[in-house]
């Protein structure tokens, strides 16, 4: 544990990341509120701010306040005018549950599959916020977690009391880990917006008393106080796997607060069990997800790369950056140009992070003639895929979902000390992915490869073995799996 500071700290190493998320869990582990601990649901909340409590704090304050104004001022102000909260009427009973936490098609592909299988008439969602409803099927029943009516009185007795211990010891452990000072505000704020979660994920169980209960992720913000509330009626609930994970992900996913955890494969399972998963708990279903849509057209193909003024002669490469921090994207950006410079006969095209835009990058990459930086709604990642002859990631899923797709993938990590590769560590464990530290020998590796048939048929087939060991089945018959295992109650 670090000593005290008056420092404050610039750049925060995941591993130190995690132990800031757990000593804020361990402040609040006794908070109990309607039988639920404040610590068992609001770790990865925290965690996921990356570590940016230095030089985002004060943002984040503003942002936790426009919460607190969201989650209290919007209602105190209904109040007066003799409006409050009003779930939809006639909701039926005794369905089961599916979390909507968005309805952008990379979530949709989640959760949508499994409504699909069960109908309409057997499931009902539970929107994060009221917004979404207005992209759902109009067929399906749905309640939103800002709807339901809670006890705003019994709320604020509980919590008053427990503010000024929270903001003691937050303050402490900021000093102690050399954040900003006004980072423990941002907590206490976040921890204020889980309580309410709290009550109202209770209240959603009151109205609809699920059958079953399904989550995209137990422990995000929305999913943890809805399975912990309803674990507590005794409702079966159940988390999904979202995305490609490896063994430097599992705190992100464990403890599980769900029941029980739906995998992907032999190689997910072994994962929990190793993080100390009772493998009772594990259910083998698939990936539901349709990964390998029909690819575009030639001429769609040809049209994008005319757009983009990138002639037809030379691989393309794609770089996929996940979401980069400023001191992130001066690093990538040193090394595209070193990549793009030591392969001057290859066409670079950088995909940005869905939550990067351009603008963050504007002065980051001097002209070059063999170089496009473009966002990801510019291409859709089959797209993206029908043009690249390799993709290159650092920790990124995108580069899980491109073996997938059969590319050949590279996996670069220009930072020193190298950072957290997610699945992609194990991908290059298997011998299913080129790897390096360095732009100029990703750059030789690849040359080498496409120089020599024999090398590339065989990391070709070490990558098909290890995503036919990740994954066990797709689309329609892993939904299907997921619909049997919910109906089921398992």
């Amino acid at each position: 544990m670090p000593e005290s500071s008056t420092s404050v700290v610039e750049n925060m190493s995941w591993e130190l990341e995690r132990e800031v998320a757990h000593a804020i869990c361990e402040v609040v582990a006794n908070d109990v509120f309607l039988g639920v601990s404040l610590g068992q649901v609001i770790g990865i909340t925290f965690d996921r701010f990356q570590g940016k409590y230095s030089t985002q704090a004060p943002s984040r304050f503003y942002a936790a306040l426009e919460n607190l104004y969201y989650l209290f001022g919007r209602d105190l102000y209904r109040s007066w005018r003799g409006k409050g909260r009003f779930a939809p009427k006639g909701l039926p009973a005794g369905r089961i549950a599916i979390e909507v936490l968005s309805t952008q098609r990379k979530m949709r592909g989640l959760w949508g599959p499994v409504a699909e299988k069960l109908g309409a008439g057997k499931c009902i969602l539970v929107l994060g916020n009221s917004n979404l409803r207005s992209n759902l099927p109009a067929n399906y029943s749905s309640i939103a977690l800002d709807e339901v009516s809670i006890d705003w009185r019994k709320l604020r007795f509980w919590m008053l009391p427990r503010l000024p211990r929270w903001r003691n010891d937050l303050k402490r452990l900021c000093i102690r880990y050399g954040l900003a000072p006004s980072a423990h505000l941002v907590v206490i704020g976040n921890l204020i917006c889980q309580v309410v979660r709290i009550a109202e994920s209770h209240m959603v169980g009151k109205l609809i008393h699920p059958r079953a209960f399904l989550t995209t992720w137990d422990l995000g913000m929305i999913g943890a106080p809805l399975c912990a509330s309803l674990g507590r009626q005794d409702v079966p609930t159940y988390t999904l796997v979202h995305g490609a994970i490896g063994r430097q992900s599992m705190p992100y996913f464990t403890p599980l607060v769900a029941r029980r955890v739906l995998v992907w494969g032999n190689i997910q399972r072994e994962l929990f069990m190793k993080a100390g998963v009772d493998e009772n708990q594990i259910i083998t279903v698939g990936y539901q997800r349709t990964m390998m849509s029909p690819l575009p057209t030639i001429e769609r193909c040809n049209s994008i790369i005319q757009k983009l003024n990138f002639g037809n002669q030379g691989r393309l490469i794609v770089i996929a950056f996940t979401l980069l921090s400023a001191s992130d994207r001066l690093i990538w950006s040193n090394a595209v140009r070193t990549f793009s410079d030591a392969m001057p006969e290859a066409r670079f095209l950088c995909r940005l992070h869905p939550s990067s835009v351009l603008s963050e990058f504007i002065g980051l990459f001097s002209d070059s003639s063999n170089l496009r930086v473009v966002e990801a709604d510019v291409l859709s990642p089959e797209e993206t895929f029908a043009l690249a002859d390799a993709v290159v990631v650092d920790s990124s899923t995108f580069g899980f979902d491109a073996l997938l797709n059969g590319k050949l993938v590279g996996v670069l990590d220009p930072y020193s000390p190298p950072k957290e590769q997610a699945i992609m560590l194990e991908v290059v464990e298997a011998g299913a992915a080129l790897y390096s530290t360095n732009p100029l020998d990703l750059a030789k590796q690849l040359h080498g490869i496409w120089a020599d048939e024999k090398r590339l048929r065989s990391i070709q087939v070490k990558a098909e073995e290890f995503v036919n060991r990740y994954v066990c089945t797709y689309g329609d018959q892993a939904a299907a799996r997921i619909a049997d295992v919910l109906k089921a109650g398992i």
